[in-house]
């Protein structure tokens, strides 16, 4: 536990970016499967999943491929915005 009679301006800020993992994250990483993904942040002692995107994506099926074909840019759509 942390004790200090006064928390000025800028303690609290240094508080506030040492327990932020985004300030402090060596790497961020994003795990694609189909229909799943995941944004991890990565440091040097733990890896963190900020988060899960899932997109439901329809089986190919004989001669019909176009719902399948139209899925998965939809998937990479949502991993960018």
């Amino acid at each position: 536990m942390l004790f200090k009679s006064e928390w000025d301006s800028v303690s609290l800020g240094r508080i506030d970016q040492a327990c932020d993992p985004t300030q402090n994250a060596d790497l961020a990483a994003v795990i694609m499967q189909e229909g799943l993904a995941h944004i991890c942040l990565i440091t040097a002692s733990m890896t963190i999943v900020r988060a899960k995107i899932e997109q439901v994506i329809p089986r190919k099926r004989k001669g019909n491929v176009q719902q399948h074909e139209k899925v998965s840019p939809v998937l990479v759509v949502l991993l960018l915005t």
